[in-house]
């Protein structure tokens, strides 16, 4: 699963229960139905109204409530930090995680204050906490880019390994994702527990896409050099769903392939990404594009085979992808820089009018975009004192 840009978050429980045809309907017309904004305002205030006097589960299923309404935050967050700091002791191990969880779906910015409070609250009450309850805490804290202190880390690495062998591929995914999300490597022993929990279930066929692409996307970023045999069974995995691989997944895999071990890849894995990808290139954002190409680039440069086995067809259907998305002005300077360099750098079979005209256009759009970036720049008034560090923002998935 991806936060991201991407589907990131915990799975919920769903009961199942028999309805009838006309419950039926009436639920999925409610589901579709949007709330008006000036009634979501409304509630907001009374909300704030409100909040000295509610307790931790009015509190929790408050934020929890707005979250899953995608209201945006505003006042009624502030709020709500600065009457639940004080009485964070009082919540349940389990509610301390939905709100966690809450807070990264509306990639809320946690004042440091508050996050002091919070980490107090749940650091010693994290081994109560199911598996799932810990991908919330953490997932829900990484996606605020609010980093735990050591302590707390200590206590949740000590959790989720006690727990791994009962803990879901989504949990397991999310688990590495969120580490990777704050820069953070495990220790040796705590990624060798992961690589035996997890090994037999990531590669089974009933995993989710998304759950395995995050778990490369996640190593490619640590810096962990896992054991050979368990990245061979993620790929071989990988390699045997493409076809359930939406654009995100496509762009992510290979990105992380090339990362961890460019020199490992093998000519059948990347036909069948080829073959894979090539019709659902279209849908590539200019960003997915460009980390394509970069990894195809790199490729290239470490087998001598790979120009022959990128075909006429997927070169077509990439030069065209990225014209559209240069036609609609959608590509930003970082991505087109990097899809101009890898176009260059991957030997293709053979040249393409088509790619020619793009490489021109794009060039010159390029060399546009990077001038008035500059002047802009340069326009910008002078500080009297040198700006700080900006703050941390999570990595962008593709």
């Amino acid at each position: 699963t991806q936060a991201t840009s991407g589907n990131v978050g915990p799975q919920q429980q769903q009961a199942s229960t028999a309805v009838t045809s006309s419950s039926s309907s009436s639920s999925s017309s409610l589901h579709s139905y949007e709330l008006p904004p000036v009634w979501l305002s409304a509630v907001a205030r009374a909300f704030g109204y409100k909040m000295p006097e509610y307790s931790s589960a009015g509190l929790t299923m408050a934020v929890w409530g707005f979250c899953r309404l995608r209201l945006m935050p505003g006042r009624w967050l502030r709020d709500f930090f600065t009457h639940s700091g004080g009485k964070l002791g009082q919540f349940s191990p389990q509610e301390l995680a939905v709100v966690a969880y809450a807070l990264g779906k509306l990639g809320a910015e946690v004042p440091g204050a508050w996050l002091s409070q919070y980490l107090a609250a749940s650091t010693e009450r994290l081994p109560c906490l199911s598996s799932q309850e810990l991908s919330m805490s953490l997932w829900g804290l990484a996606s605020c880019g609010a980093a735990p202190h050591k302590a707390w880390l200590m206590a949740w690495f000590f959790s989720s390994r006690a727990s791994m062998q009962r803990a879901s591929t989504q949990d397991l995914s999310l688990w590495l994702y969120s580490l990777a999300l704050l820069r953070i490597t495990p220790s040796p022993l705590w990624c060798t527990s992961y690589v035996e929990a997890s090994y037999s279930r990531l590669t089974a066929r009933s995993t989710q896409p998304q759950e395995l692409v995050n778990v490369m996307w996640a190593i490619s970023c640590m810096g962990w050099s896992p054991p050979m045999l368990y990245w061979r069974g993620l790929l071989d995995a990988a390699r045997s769903d493409f076809g359930r691989f939406n654009a995100q997944d496509l762009a992510n895999c290979i990105s992380a392939a090339t990362a961890v071990d460019v020199s490992s890849m093998e000519r059948p894995w990347l036909a069948a990404f080829l073959q894979a990808s090539e019709p659902k290139l279209a849908s590539f954002s200019p960003l997915q594009l460009a980390h394509t190409i970069t990894a195809l680039a790199a490729i290239d440069r470490a087998h001598d085979w790979a120009a022959t086995c990128i075909h006429a067809g997927w070169q077509e259907a990439f030069v065209q992808a990225a014209t559209r998305q240069l036609a609609s002005r959608r590509f930003r300077v970082r991505p087109l820089e990097l899809v101009v360099r890898g176009l260059r750098q991957v030997h293709f079979s053979h040249s393409s009018v088509q790619q020619q005209e793009f490489m021109q256009r794009a060039e010159s759009l390029l060399q546009h975009m990077t001038t008035v970036k500059q002047d802009s720049q340069q326009l910008q008034p002078a500080r009297d004192e040198p700006p700080g560090p900006p703050a941390w923002q999570p990595q962008d998935v593709v």
